[in-house]
């Protein structure tokens, strides 16, 4: 540099940091290639606010220290609001930044705004308790990440040592924001995710992912035990053959599993630790009662249900899971067997339907084995009834029950059966009312509605019940009540369900019914008025929209309400059934409902329509058939129970692979053997159900149970299970051959053809073909098998289903050229995803391109991580490693100058080398 230049650029510096300088020279000045000479420009007060936006994007914390950002605050609190997003998130990022610019971006900014400020580390505590408050789940997760990086850098920080230079170490306490991406199985798989951060990484959310994870060789063998057990077969299968699983620790899953008695004390606790796997431990009936209890006040409520079906739970413990705020867990309680009759009836009192059906069968079961009060038939009615218990007569009701032990586990329920079961016709009518007087304000519902369900209970007292909070309580009082004035005030009852069970009460006189002419109908009151004979004729008439004169109205009495089939109706009448869902649904539940009146109603929009006539004995045949191709499952489902059908036509049109559907033929008793053979077996959920039914021959059962265990089968039988829908069982099983695989390659169900192309057996051509299958499985289970020709394997890499990718790259035939060509495209892929930490990943790959790195939304990044991943690389350009050296961050500006010394250095080592090589030469 000569003299002139040097006075040239003293002069250039000098008028850069002059407030006097006019705003049209520095802007001339942007221009310069003196990075010092634009950092001056970038804090001088008289320059262009336009330019400080363009300047903020290199020298943010120039800018923030402009006394110019005070009075465009004072004169406009909005200016930063038309800044360009990059110069507004690197202003709110730096540690400059004037406060109240905080604290405006998180009044009035974006997300991206208060991300940059929670990326600030000067940002105020009482700004972040503010972002917290706002309930912002990012902001939690930000301070949390921001704590956790200064905590581990602030010793180097403080040192001046600069922090450490590896890529990734600085950034590894972020593994939980990675665990939810979508792209982690592409990291996983291409082996951009480091080491140290697999052995703290959870179970990522994404099936994909945790296939990955699973074959990954320091996967934790925590992990690896919590994949046994899960649902998904695939991610069972490799856990199973990974080296990290303890030795023996499968068989012990297995036995887990299957509730093995021989398990010891000491195998049962290596359990207790995996969270997955104490829902297993809890139904173990060997299990210490230290760790029963554990599981009976676990926070899942799986494990507390596994524990609820535990006979060996202490009472103390049965009773809190008979009273848990999960129905499920209640449902299971109600099935143990250590649960005593008395707190059983209590349980059936459960508003819950589940709970109500799990309670009645509970009762039958008990009754018919003789070991319960045999006053139980174990019918739930869906209505808040278990019968059984409200069916109880009198001569059947104790002449002296005895009051619960309050001392009792069980006393809540016990308490509950007590009133439902007391013979209040022994005891003085004033002794009752007293007791009625008290219960009225008893704070248990259940109490109150098992002391209006008992049937012993006088209908003068019953009334005291009708204006009960607890709408269960009226809703029972409306079915039992003799009293017309009570049904009277019921009948004004703002909940629905009550007005309906004052429809239902055959003791409501007909004129009561007329009141609800000229009131609001709901769907049920209108169901509940049709199964009533005695409905007058203008609530029908009001309901349908009908004048009382109108000839219809007595056409559709007799429809609905006359004994005799009518034979003919008309096209008016029909028109109205179809366009009044209400008036349908009452109809076809009369037994012997008019067929052409089933047949009008089967094209109706209304699929519950449709299911009551599929489900109806008088649907003609034809109109049968036709539901059977229905497009609602449930309405195809009423058909295959419908009684009305010949089972010989049965195959003629359920051939469908519905698990529902197929679920309800299985419980048809008068299905034949060959239906049972050919179409049952393969379903996961109706295997055990198809085995079970009595139709089903020995010699078929016996073949059945080898298909599902992997036993021996001889070749022949094979082929012959193989024409049913046990095609998959086969396809999946040793024994099957190639000819008999290939009989299977253009199956319709892409489950079989999987199977097809897993099975080690499958020939070259038959794989060549199923490469091109339209199914991503199909595609991914040919990648990964090792007789697949590598043309196929070049293919398959290139897929447009990443799961296919993956699968292809991972197999040892996949030329190693396309293999590094798929990483280099997953390494160009993930620096532009949305999480960021999958493109710090990105950017710290050794397969990054140049280009990307010099990329100036990397470099620019609001995120330090981002900056810190662009100056740590070694391929970085020199001139935005030049750029970073200045940074804001102490970290990126450490990692860049580093960086720049390497490369310094490097370069003098190149060029001494050079020439010594040309001294030694000459």
């Amino acid at each position: 540099m000569t003299a002139n230049d040097r006075n040239e650029r003293h002069r250039s510096t000098e008028a850069a940091s002059n407030p006097a300088t006019p705003a049209a020279l520095l802007h001339r000045m942007l221009r310069v290639s003196d990075r010092g000479i634009r950092a001056r420009v970038a804090a001088n007060p008289n320059t262009k606010v336009d330019d400080l936006d363009v300047l903020a994007r290199q020298f943010a914390a120039e800018v923030a220290k402009n006394p110019i950002l005070d009075w465009l605050t004072m004169a406009d609190a909005d200016w930063l609001a038309r800044w360009s997003e990059t110069s507004r998130h690197r202003l709110l990022a730096t540690a400059q930044c004037p406060v109240g610019l905080l604290w405006w971006a998180q009044r009035f900014g974006e997300d991206e705004d208060r991300l940059a400020v929670l990326s600030n580390p000067s940002c105020p505590a009482e700004l972040i308790d503010l972002l917290l408050r706002d309930g912002w789940d990012e902001a939690q997760h930000h301070v949390n990440a921001r704590g956790r990086r200064q905590l581990q850098l602030s010793g180097a920080d403080e040192a001046g040592d600069g922090p450490d230079l590896d890529r990734l170490a600085v950034l590894g306490d972020d593994v939980e924001q990675l665990g939810a991406c979508d792209a982690l199985a592409d990291l996983l798989a291409v082996g951009l995710v480091p080491e140290r951060w697999i052995e703290r990484m959870g179970i990522p959310s994404e099936i994909d992912a945790q296939h990955q994870l699973a074959m990954h060789p320091l996967v934790q063998p925590e992990i690896l035990s919590r994949f046994l057990t899960d649902d998904d077969v695939v991610l069972q299968r490799l856990a199973l053959r990974h080296p990290n699983v303890p030795k023996g620790r499968a068989d012990l899953w297995d036995r887990l599993r299957a509730d093995d008695p021989t398990l010891t004390a000491d195998d049962l606790a290596l359990f207790n630790a995996t969270p997955s796997a104490r829902e297993y431990l809890a139904r173990h009936h060997q299990l210490p009662v230290a760790l029963l209890s554990d599981c009976a006040t676990d926070g899942s409520w799986r494990v507390r249900e596994g524990a609820a079906r535990n006979r060996s739970l202490p009472p103390e413990l049965l009773a809190a899971l008979a009273a848990d705020a999960d129905r499920d867990v209640r449902a299971a309680a109600a099935g143990n067997a250590s649960l005593p009759t008395a707190a059983l009836v209590g349980l059936g009192l459960d508003p819950d339907v589940l709970v109500q059906g799990a309670a009645s069968t509970a009762l039958k079961a008990r009754s018919v084995h003789g070991n319960g009060n045999g006053n139980g038939n174990g019918n739930g009615n869906g209505n808040g009834d278990v019968d059984g218990v409200d069916g109880v007569q009198d001569a059947e009701r104790p002449s002296s029950f005895s009051a619960p032990d309050p001392t009792s586990a069980f006393f809540a329920l016990e308490r509950r059966a007590h009133f439902l079961r007391a013979n209040f016709a022994l005891q003085p009518l004033n002794e009752v009312k007293a007791a009625i007087d008290e219960l009225i304000a008893d704070g248990d519902p259940l109490v109150r509605l098992a002391v209006a369900r008992n049937p012993s209970l006088p209908d003068e007292l019953l009334g005291r019940f009708a204006g009960d909070a607890e709408f269960s309580v009226r809703v029972k009082v409306a079915q039992r009540t003799q009293s017309t004035s009570v049904l009277e005030d019921l009948m004004n009852d703002p909940v629905a369900s009550v007005r309906v069970a004052v429809v239902q009460n055959s003791r409501t006189p007909s004129w009561l019914l007329g009141r609800f002419v000229g009131t609001e109908f709901e769907e049920d009151v209108l169901v509940a008025l049709l199964e009533r004979a005695d409905v007058p004729d203008a609530v029908l008439c009001f309901a349908c929209g009908r004048d009382p004169g109108d000839t219809d109205v007595a056409e559709l009495r007799s429809l609905v309400f006359e004994t005799d089939v009518v034979q003919q109706v008309s096209a008016e009448v029909l028109a109205l059934i179809a366009s009044r869902s209400w008036l349908a649904f009452g109809i076809t539940r009369r037994a012997d409902q008019n067929g052409e009146v089933l047949r009008a109603l089967v094209p109706s929009p209304n699929w519950r329509i449709r299911q009551c006539v599929a489900s109806h004995s008088a649907t003609p045949i034809e109109c049968l058939v036709r539901l059977s191709a229905d497009p609602d499952n449930d309405v195809r489902a009423a058909v295959a129970g419908n009684p009305a059908i010949d089972p010989a036509v049965i195959p003629a049109f359920f051939t469908e692979a519905d698990e529902k559907v197929r679920r309800v033929l299985v419980s048809r008793p008068d299905l034949s053997s060959e239906l049972v053979d050919r179409h049952l077996l393969d379903e996961a959920g109706l295997r055990q159900a198809a085995l079970d039914h009595p139709n089903l021959s020995a010699s078929t059962r016996d073949i059945a149970q080898a298909l599902l265990t992997g036993d021996h089968i001889d070749e022949t039988h094979l082929a012959r299970l193989g024409e049913g829908s046990s095609r998959r069982l086969v396809a999946q099983h040793p024994a099957a051959t190639e000819a008999i695989l290939h009989g299977f390659v253009g199956d319709g169900s892409w489950t079989v053809r999987e199977a097809v192309a897993r099975h080690h057996g499958c020939g070259s051509e038959d794989l060549v073909t199923m490469s091109s299958d339209p199914d991503r499985d199909v595609r991914a289970a040919v990648a990964a098998h090792p007789r697949t020709p590598a043309p196929e394997l070049l293919v398959l890499i290139r897929d447009t289903d990443a799961r296919v990718c993956r699968a292809a790259a991972a197999n040892p035939s996949t030329p190693r050229k396309a293999r590094d060509e798929w990483v280099r495209s997953i390494a160009s892929k993930v620096v532009h995803d949305e999480e960021l930490m999958v493109r710090v990943l990105g950017l710290s790959s050794d397969e990054v391109s140049p280009l990307i790195l010099g990329r100036r939304g990397h470099w620019c990044s609001i995120y330090w991580a981002e900056r810190f991943a662009v100056a740590a690389h070694p391929g970085t350009p020199d001139v935005v490693v030049d750029v970073l050296c200045h940074d804001a961050d102490n970290r990126v500006r450490s990692a860049a100058m580093a960086m720049q010394a390497a490369k310094t250095a490097k370069t003098a080592k190149t060029a001494k080398a050079a020439k010594a090589a040309r001294l030694v030469t000459s």
